[in-house]
């Protein structure tokens, strides 16, 4: 039941598509991918750039990801994509941080290398936010060796510099910058006869 207009909808407008990963037909995933797309901050009637939804959007993820936690404990779990909200400070990140680590926080990446996406309004200075993330279950934690965010490249294969404005911005495949995440894993997708 949306919570603004009181109307029975669908909770994730772009779903939330969880991958398992075994290394044996039978057996538990060792790993947990959650794919997530949250609300666009657009305004909905009764809530100002959609902050109620993606919170109720991320409650319910957070409640997803505690049941498989709770089904598989000995799985990693990852939850990735693009949260449309500062993943840094936003408050209705806050479910998915109550369950999930942040890996730019556990590896204390510096705010400003964490830089997804930069809005540039009519009026004002740019908006520059972490909106795209990949939270880690905490028994992860010690098996991530790096996270960034990657650079785009300019025609040379040189890293780009941020962008100035917005057509800078739409230079790049993508107004989103990517992040990277690298995990020691102790299991081969490999059998041997």
């Amino acid at each position: 039941m949306d919570n603004v207009d009181h109307q029975k909808k669908k909770l994730f407008s772009r779903d939330l598509p969880v991958l398992l990963l075994r290394t044996s037909p039978t057996g538990d995933p060792v790993h947990i991918i959650i794919g997530n797309h949250g609300k666009s901050p657009r305004d909905r009637n009764g809530d100002r750039g959609s902050e109620g939804l993606r919170t109720a959007q991320y409650e319910r993820a957070a409640q997803i990801v505690e049941q498989y936690k709770s089904k598989y404990p000995n799985a990693g779990i990852l939850m990735a994509g693009d949260f449309n909200a500062d993943t840094r400070s936003s408050r209705e990140i806050v479910p998915i941080k109550a369950t999930l680590n942040d890996p730019f926080e556990l590896k204390q990446i510096p705010l400003e290398e964490r830089i997804t996406h930069i809005y540039f309004p009519l009026r004002g200075p740019p908006e520059k936010k972490q909106l795209d993330n990949i939270f880690v279950s905490p028994n992860l934690g010690h098996q991530i060796l790096s996270v960034r965010v990657i650079p785009y490249l300019d025609e040379n294969g040189q890293p780009k510099s941020e962008p100035k404005n917005f057509d800078e911005r739409e230079s790049n495949g993508s107004d989103h910058g990517a992040v990277e995440i690298v995990i020691s894993t102790n299991w081969s997708i490999f059998s041997r006869p």
